[in-house]
């Protein structure tokens, strides 16, 4: 982040973690418990530097960190969940949030809404449009993060129907806009963006408060993903777009709005055949073709979704 949006970002979390006191549950806590709720607070955080990625690695390894500690450490792990260290930014940082949100709800609603709000303003689109930089591990992580707050959501209901509506629509622009869509990097580990996405798009669906109207603009967001032509997929990213699709249908979007998409695939490959270098051309073919067939497969145990699976077969019939 910009140092601006790193001042920015201690201020509102300063605010959140150490506000007032009638705010918060009384409650200890330690690495593992960060936190829902703190006597103490702190005046003025402004120019404070955060922990530098070996300290924060050493301490979420430690799994305890001393009561001073605490907010240097979500902080830390807000300002280095892009780093291209694989071990510290998933093994350490996404566990830990998972851990926090999901599997213990340690983090109060506040600290929540304050973390979508600055995955949002600050980190999702941060090199957004750039092509193998570690930028992208900032943007692919950050969409995991902003689903664990959704996934926390949909067990507390604390955030309004405009905040959903807001993490909807700037998943949407994220989803057209990011060109990086490396999965496994080498020596870097996972990037994973259109996964990471899918997941995020995932518990939009999963939420009561998004409209059904969002579900159309949230599938063609998806569908352009598939229809990428500088980059093979092949670290099961067909399989993950696939995850909210499905659950899409499942909430009550007409299996036709798939089906009419399916059933264009032909021409637009014939369309780009013309249009792209050989390459490229064949890369696309490669991951609509891989998507189709995965797609097919996938309905195998959905009878009901007979028509859509039927369009597959046409559409997989016309490309061999």
């Amino acid at each position: 982040m910009a140092h601006t949006d790193a001042e920015q970002f201690q201020r509102n979390m300063s605010w959140v973690l150490y506000g007032k006191k009638s705010r918060y549950r009384e409650q200890s806590f330690d690495c593992n418990t960060i936190t829902k709720g703190q006597e103490n607070r702190m005046s003025d955080v402004t120019g404070q530097t955060f922990l530098p990625e070996a300290e924060l690695k050493s301490l979420l390894q430690q799994g305890d960190v001393e009561e001073g500690k605490q907010l240097d450490v979500l902080l830390a792990m807000v300002e280095h969940i892009g780093t291209p260290d694989p071990v510290l930014r998933d093994k350490l940082i996404y566990t830990t949030f998972y851990r926090l949100i999901i599997e213990e709800d340690r983090l109060h609603t506040e600290v929540l809404k304050d973390l979508l709000d600055l995955s949002m303003d600050h980190l999702l689109m941060k090199g957004i449009g750039e092509e193998g930089t570690d930028s992208v591990f900032t943007r692919a992580f950050t969409t995991l993060l902003m689903a664990l707050v959704l996934g926390r959501d949909k067990e507390d209901d604390f955030l309004s129907e405009d905040k959903i509506q807001e993490a909807a629509d700037i998943t949407v622009e994220y989803l057209e806009q990011e060109q990086d869509v490396r999965g496994f990097v080498e020596e870097k580990g996972w990037a994973h963006s259109v996964a990471h996405a899918a997941d995020m798009v995932d518990e939009l669906v999963l939420n009561p408060k998004v409209d059904q109207d969002m579900f159309p603009v949230l599938l063609k967001a998806l569908w352009e993903k598939v229809l990428v032509s500088h980059h093979a997929y092949i670290h099961d990213e067909d399989e993950r777009l696939l995850v909210p699709i499905l659950q899409m249908i499942w909430q009550g979007m007409d299996e036709g709005e798939v089906i009419t998409l399916v059933e264009k695939l032909p021409e637009m490959l014939e369309k780009q055949k013309a249009e792209l270098e050989e390459e490229a051309y064949w890369t696309l073919f490669f991951n609509v073709k891989t998507f189709s067939k995965t797609f097919y497969m996938k309905l195998e145990d959905y009878p009901t979704l007979s028509k859509l699976r039927d369009a597959i077969d046409r559409v997989l019939k016309e490309l061999n």
